[in-house]
């Protein structure tokens, strides 16, 4: 059984942006969708996915429609550690301009079995007894 423990996820979104030599970058969102966007405090894993899946439709509101972006991903990232621990992703819909979830675009690192960024990092440098 896996233990789990509290973690804080900062949330942000990014934006696709085409650069030289056809090379697809990802830039941060809008100053705006950033500035509501802040943190989460995540006690079970089930709460991260749940974030994601809520949060993003209303991310995809805030970038508008018809789509400014050919689509967006929503971000979860640990504060202690930085380590990214989920994403949604989206694309802008050819036929009617709105955001809408890739399939299957939606990850959550505890589903693969990674329940304690923090905690490894606090363990890994507490010194040794002796």
């Amino acid at each position: 059984m896996a233990t789990h423990r509290v973690y804080t996820a900062l949330l942000s979104v990014s934006v696709p942006r085409l650069g030289e030599g056809n090379r697809l970058t990802w830039d941060q969102g809008p100053i705006l969708i950033g500035s509501l966007l802040r943190e989460e405090t995540i006690r079970h894993c089930t709460e991260l996915s749940a974030v994601l899946r809520v949060q993003a439709p209303v991310v995809a509101r805030f970038l508008g429609e018809p789509a400014l972006y050919d689509g967006f991903r929503f971000l979860a990232h640990e504060r202690c550690t930085g380590a990214l621990v989920g994403w949604s992703e989206w694309y802008a819909s050819p036929e009617t301009g709105a955001y809408l979830p890739y399939p299957g675009g939606l990850f959550d690192a505890c589903e693969y079995g990674q329940h304690a960024y923090a905690a490894e990092v606090e363990e890994t440098a507490a010194p040794m007894a002796a």
